[in-house]
């Protein structure tokens, strides 16, 4: 340990400096310096010449860092998928009948429908004071969005009683029945393209029985 003292006029005061910090230090600082000199090297050229500038970069540039994720209504869920659902992602939930799928996924629903579709962060409905709703829902970004939710029920058990139990708001949700598989898919695509559904759930896609 390396000890200095502070001038006299002022109180005595010991400032101690780890020196394993300072090995520390230096150790990251030329992991960093030497990381620089793979990205500018002529390899690296190489590979986004070949390949595209998106295809490999320093992992603290990833995408995921800046990822948004909606709550599936389940804490160790949640911690296994490291927040929740990512927000941007295909996700397919698996499991034997009964096995709570459908509640994951309206409680996912729920959750997302009070959520800023802009910034991914729940907003706020009510007044703090009054306990009124707001008419303008306020949230972190400053400008909500309304959350579009698309429930494409394959299955045909839609319960009306139940998804709002679990705090789906069914005024605010699309809903579309198909019969079959090809329409199914038809009905999902064109959802997509149009470009106005923020999440749009299948359920399930073992009940798609091509026509």
């Amino acid at each position: 340990m390396a000890k200095k003292k502070t001038d006299a006029a002022e109180p005595a005061v010991d400032v101690v400096v780890s020196e394993e910090a300072v090995v520390s230090s230096k150790v990251v600082i030329r992991k960093h310096s030497r990381l620089d000199k793979v990205l500018g090297s002529e390899t690296m050229k190489a590979i986004t010449k070949r390949h595209g500038v998106s295809i490999i970069r320093r992992a603290s540039e990833h995408h995921s860092a800046n990822s948004q994720f909606i709550p599936s209504g389940s804490l160790s869920m949640d911690w296994i998928l490291g927040g929740g659902w990512r927000v941007g992602g295909i996700h397919t939930v698996w499991g034997p009948k009964s096995s709570g799928k459908t509640t994951t996924l309206l409680m996912t629903i729920g959750n997302a429908q009070q959520m800023c579709a802009n910034c991914w962060n729940f907003a706020v409905f009510f007044d703090e004071k009054t306990g009124e709703v707001l008419k303008d829902p306020t949230c972190p970004c400053g400008s909500f969005r309304e959350c579009v939710v698309g429930y494409i029920n394959n299955e045909g058990t839609w319960s009306q009683p139940w998804a709002q139990g679990l705090g789906v708001n069914t005024d605010s949700l699309l809903l579309s029945e198909p019969e079959y598989a090809e329409q199914s898919l038809d009905i999902a695509e064109a959802l997509i393209r149009d470009g106005n559904i923020d999440i749009l759930a299948m359920d399930s896609i073992a009940f798609m029985t091509p026509e």
